[in-house]
């Protein structure tokens, strides 16, 4: 349904998602504290980076890598997606694959919408 689509406000920033006609603001990820360069820490890293492996057929892959920098395109793009989606049950939307300047801050930004998508049905589970 429409309604369940992902939702991009350039204006504000944000990346928002809408359900049932409502919409929630998920902030951009703040990357003040740094992480090990070109290793994964997170379980969420781990699947992006399995992802991109199996979408480019790659064995070597730097969470630090870029989309565009290993040959990325919109084909990829949406392949990547399509694992993303599966592997971490979030509501991503495409163009935070091609926004992102690292495997890492797209990680990041997966786990800010699973956070938002987490309070949000822990309010709707509280209200009905």
């Amino acid at each position: 349904a429409i309604g369940n689509l992902p939702l991009v406000d350039d204006a504000d920033n944000v990346i928002a998602f809408s359900t049932e006609r409502r919409k929630q603001d998920v902030p951009l990820v703040d990357e003040t504290t740094p992480e090990p360069a070109g290793r994964t820490t997170s379980t969420t890293q781990q699947a992006v980076i399995d992802g991109v492996g199996a979408v480019f057929g790659l064995d070597e892959i730097s969470i630090d890598d870029n989309f565009y920098d290993i040959g990325g395109h919109s084909i990829h793009a949406s392949r990547l997606l399509t694992r993303l989606r599966r592997a971490t049950a979030s509501t991503l939307g495409i163009r935070a694959i091609f926004e992102a300047s690292s495997f890492r801050e797209l990680a990041a930004h997966i786990d800010v919408l699973l956070e938002a998508e987490a309070d949000s049905d822990e309010v709707e589970e509280f209200l009905f």
